[in-house]
């Protein structure tokens, strides 16, 4: 059973699953998939319109006839983590994922200095989207549904849930809730003086700013992926029709522009079309540097705010329990940062939670 639609009034307020999975991001589908593994079915909780999290996808239309669909959240993963090996050789035979090797250079201290061809990069095909999409279908996921609270009860923890655009409704009790969120989403549903709530907050994590541009022409002297040295404003540019399995669209084609933390942090909260602006011309700047002639984008979206992007501090645990409560917490920041680290701690939560229901 799959809905992927907002819950409405009508919506069965008593369902009760054994486990709760707030968040279909990566690390929620893996405990889905590590809990259903072991016949334990659950029900998924995330407050955006598609599963995926950082795994997103975005199409916009060039002109009339023109339209370019670009990965605006995580642009790319890796094999960093030897446990993950299976999963991602699975992927791959099932055609969710293909294996990228990109052209990729550095552009550092008014260089352009060429850069080994990666053995370990992956993307989802047709796109990032399509890789968590695909994994979603075998689990029930209400789609645009924030859980805004927690309650113990006698038979176990309720969800006080708001679907957008209708009435809060409380679900549960359920045995066992998974907190597959991000730390700082996960944290607002506990007391602050908890075990768990304090480990989430040695977690830390990091904004990026991003924004596509469309070149008109080939840029002949930029690589597939263009890391950029100590820039005021970016710090990579990626060619998104080099992934495989992507459309081209004439001589030119879309670029992902990512800014670097330390310019997207003091800006979290200004106006997006601002953000694109400045992007566009620190980019265009930055190119034309690079081709030796001035170079010109079209912009064709405002910028996206990738407010969680990556964790820059983690902890060393793979998941987090509060058994007393029934509590299971896992994601981004747990045992590392990245895909592998979020799939790997959402197994490790699915093992946490089969524990905690073994006791009764």
């Amino acid at each position: 059973m799959m809905n992927r639609q907002p819950v409405t009034d009508d919506s069965p307020a008593n369902t009760s699953p054994e486990v709760a999975v707030v968040g279909a991001g990566i690390s929620g589908l893996a405990c889905a998939s590590g809990l259903l593994r072991h016949g334990i079915d659950c029900l998924l909780f995330d407050r955006g319109r598609n599963p995926g999290g950082r795994l997103a996808s975005r199409t916009r239309d060039l002109d009339a006839e023109t339209s370019v669909t670009v990965d605006h959240g995580a642009p790319l993963f890796e094999l960093d983590e030897e446990a993950f090996r299976p999963t991602l050789e699975d992927w791959t035979r099932r055609g969710l994922v293909s294996p990228w090797r990109p052209a990729c250079a550095r552009w550092s201290a008014g260089r352009l200095v060429s850069m080994p061809t990666p053995e370990d990069h992956h993307v989802g095909v047709p796109t990032q989207a399509a890789l968590p999409r695909a994994l979603s279908e075998r689990f029930s996921v209400e789609q645009s549904v924030t859980v805004d609270g927690l309650r113990s009860t006698p038979e176990g923890l309720t969800l006080e849930t708001t679907p957008r655009g209708a009435e809060p409704i409380t679900r549960g009790p359920c045995r066992v809730v998974v907190l597959a969120t991000a730390p700082v989403q996960a944290r607002r549903l506990l007391d602050p003086d908890t075990t768990m709530a304090r480990s989430l907050q040695r977690i830390r994590m990091a904004p990026t700013w991003v924004t596509m541009l469309h070149a008109r022409d080939p840029i002949e002297a930029l690589p597939d992926i263009l890391h950029v040295d100590d820039h005021p404003v970016i710090t990579k540019l990626i060619r998104e029709n080099a992934k495989p399995g992507r459309t081209s669209t004439g001589s030119g084609g879309p670029w992902m522009v990512h800014a670097t933390q330390e310019w997207s942090e003091p800006r979290y909260e200004h106006d997006r079309n601002e953000i694109a602006t400045e992007l566009h011309r620190a980019a265009e700047d930055l190119v034309g540097a690079i081709n030796g002639a001035p170079i010109r984008f079209d912009g064709t979206e405002p910028a996206h705010r990738w407010g969680l992007a990556r964790a820059v501090e983690t902890i060393e645990e793979r998941a987090l329990v509060d058994g007393a409560r029934g509590l299971v917490a896992c994601g981004d920041g747990f045992g590392g940062s990245g895909v592998a680290s979020c799939w790997l701690s959402g197994l490790a939560a699915a093992e946490e939670a089969r524990t905690l229901l073994s006791r009764d």
